[in-house]
C-alpha cells in the first residue's frame, strides 16, 4: 500500500477546479486552517499530582454527572444511544441514576426509569460485531427500555451512499450506516434528542494504539503507578514490535521531535486506504509526518516537547484528527440530524475535558507491572463503577465497528461492483486504477478485510464525485513545467 496520506484525496478532491487543482497541503479537510491549542491544556508531566486516587475518581465523578444533567434538559423527548461498551453503558446509567433522584429526562414529565429508552444497532448475530446481547442485558439492569435496530447486509447497502452524502467524511467503516439507521429508529420513535458516548476514549486513553505512547516514558505525576526503568523500556520494545505498522518509512526526525515521538502521530499521518495516482506527488511539497506536526500552532507543539506526557499528547491528536473530522462526521451529528435527531454527548462537556486534561496519565491507561497488562479508561471505570453492571465494568474495550465480510453477489458487492468501475475511478483522476483494480474481487470473494476497507472508501469518494458532481482531478500545467 503506497504510504501517502489519507488526507490527500482531500487536497486533490477538495480544492479541485473544472481542469487543474491548486497546490495545498493540509492535514484533514481544509476549514479553519491551522489547528488550535486547547482553552485548558493537560497538566505538565512532571508535576507531581497531589491528589488521591480516590479523589480524583469522586471529582471525575462530579463532573459527569453535572454534564448529563445538563444534558437531560430539553422540551422534547429526550433518549440514549447504547452500545456493549462502557462509554454509552456509564451515559445510560447516568442517565438512569439522574432519573431516579427526581430529574426529569427531556419533557419526561415523571422522571420514571421506565421511561428511559435506549437504541442499539444489532449487526448479525454471527457476524462477531454484534454486541446487542450485551445491550440488552444492561437497560434490563437499568430497567430502561432497549430498541433493537436490525442492521443487516441489506441496510448497509440501501444507507450507503446518503451517509457518505451527508457525512462528506470518508471512512474506512460501514458504523455511520449503522447510526443513520439507529437515528431513524429514534425519529420514528418520536424522540428528538439522545446522549451519547462520543470522547470518552480520547480523554481516558480508552484506544489499544495510544499503549505504546504510554509506555514511551515514565510518568513522574504518578509515581505509585512506575515500575523498574528496564521493565519499562523492554514492556515497550515488545509492544512497539507487535504494533508498528509502518516501520521506518516516512519518518521524518524533524516532524517527530514537534510532536515528541507520538507513534500515533505518526500512524496518524500516514493513514491511508488508497493508491493515489503518481501525479499527486506534485502536491506532496511537504512529507505527511511534517504537514501533521505543522497544522498544529507553535505553543501546542511547545508544549507536546516540553511538558505533556506523550499519552496526553497523542490524546491531544486524536481528537484534533480522527475524532473531529471522522467520528463526529461519519458516525456523529451529522448522520444524526439527518433524521432531526441532536445528538449530546456528555464526556465531551468542556469541564469534562478540563478535568480530564489534568489527570495523570497513568490513571487513564493503567498497567499491571506484575501481569504485563493494560486496563484502558481505569480512571473512567473506577469514576462510573456505581452505575454500570459488573459485566461493563470488567468488560474489555470494544470499538463500535460495522462488520467487514460479506458474501459475493450480495447487495453491498452488487452496488460496490456499480460504483467501483474503471470508468468512474478513472473520473476522480487521482487513483491509479492499475492498483486499485483487484481489490473490489479479494474484499468478496477472498474474505481480504483491508481489501474490503479499501474498496469501501474508494466506493465512498465515487458517491462524493457523483453526487456534488466534481470534474476529473488532474495536475495544472503550472505542475507540470
Amino acid at each position: 500500500m503506497d504510504q501517502t496520506p489519507f488526507s490527500k484525496a482531500y487536497i486533490i478532491f477538495d480544492r479541485v477546479t473544472t481542469s487543474s487543482v491548486r497546490a495545498s497541503v493540509h492535514w484533514s479537510k481544509p476549514n479553519t486552517g491551522t489547528v488550535s491549542s486547547p482553552t485548558s491544556t493537560h497538566t505538565g508531566q512532571r508535576a507531581l499530582e497531589p491528589r488521591s486516587e480516590e479523589e480524583i475518581i469522586l471529582g471525575l465523578r462530579k463532573h459527569l454527572l453535572e454534564a448529563v444533567k445538563l444534558r437531560l434538559r430539553a422540551d422534547v423527548p429526550a433518549g440514549v444511544y447504547l452500545s456493549g461498551g462502557l462509554d454509552s453503558t456509564a451515559v445510560a446509567g447516568m442517565v438512569s441514576h439522574l432519573m431516579k433522584n427526581g430529574e426529569r429526562l427531556g419533557n419526561n414529565p415523571d422522571g420514571l426509569k421506565s421511561q428511559l429508552h435506549c437504541f442499539t444497532v444489532q449487526f448479525d448475530r454471527d457476524s462477531g460485531y454484534d454486541e446487542s446481547d450485551v445491550a440488552e442485558r444492561t437497560a434490563t439492569w437499568l430497567g430502561a427500555n432497549c430498541h433493537l435496530v436490525p442492521v443487516d447486509e441489506a441496510v448497509l447497502a440501501a444507507g450507503f451512499e446518503d451517509t457518505i452524502w451527508f457525512s462528506e467524511s470518508p471512512l474506512p467503516d460501514l458504523c455511520g450506516v449503522g447510526k443513520l439507521a439507529l437515528a431513524e429508529a429514534v425519529h420514528k420513535e418520536g424522540i428528538k434528542v439522545v446522549l451519547t458516548g462520543e470522547g470518552a476514549d480520547e480523554h481516558f486513553g480508552g484506544y489499544s494504539y495510544l499503549r505504546l505512547d504510554a509506555l514511551a516514558e515514565p510518568d513522574p505525576s504518578w509515581p505509585a503507578a512506575q515500575f523498574p526503568e528496564s521493565e519499562r523500556l523492554q514492556m515497550h520494545e515488545k509492544l512497539y514490535r507487535q504494533v508498528d505498522s509502518s516501520g521506518s518509512v516516512g519518518r521524518v526526525e524533524s516532524a517527530e521531535r514537534m510532536l515528541n515521538g507520538s507513534f500515533y502521530g505518526q500512524e496518524m499521518a500516514y493513514f491511508n486506504f488508497l493508491p493515489f495516482a503518481s501525479w499527486t506527488d506534485l502536491y506532496a511539497s511537504v512529507p505527511p509526518h511534517t504537514a501533521l506536526a505543522e497544522s498544529f500552532s507553535g505553543s501546542t507543539r511547545d508544549r507536546m516537547m516540553n511538558k505533556w506526557h506523550l499519552l496526553h499528547t497523542s490524546e491531544y491528536i486524536s481528537i484534533k484528527t480522527f475524532l473531529s473530522t471522522f467520528i463526529l462526521r461519519n458516525a456523529g451529528d451529522n448522520v444524526d440530524m439527518v433524521h432531526q435527531v441532536e445528538s449530546r454527548p456528555p464526556f465531551l462537556d468542556h469541564r469534562v475535558t478540563e478535568y480530564a486534561n489534568q489527570i495523570p496519565p497513568s490513571l487513564k491507561m493503567s498497567v499491571d507491572p506484575v501481569s504485563k497488562t493494560f486496563r484502558d479508561k481505569h480512571i473512567l471505570r473506577e469514576a462510573v463503577k456505581p452505575f454500570i453492571p459488573d459485566e461493563i465494568y470488567s468488560r474489555p474495550k470494544r470499538s463500535y465497528a460495522a462488520p467487514v465480510r460479506y458474501p459475493k453477489d450480495g447487495p453491498l458487492c452488487q452496488l460496490f461492483n456499480q460504483l467501483v468501475t474503471e470508468e468512474n475511478v478513472k473520473k476522480l483522476g487521482f487513483v491509479d486504477w492499475g492498483k486499485a483494480k483487484g481489490n473490489l474481487h479479494r474484499a468478496f470473494e477472498g474474505s481480504d478485510d483491508m481489501a474490503f476497507r479499501f474498496t469501501l472508501t474508494l466506493a465512498q469518494f465515487v458517491v462524493l464525485m457523483q453526487r456534488f458532481g466534481v470534474a476529473t482531478c488532474c495536475p495544472s500545467p503550472n505542475a507540470l513545467s
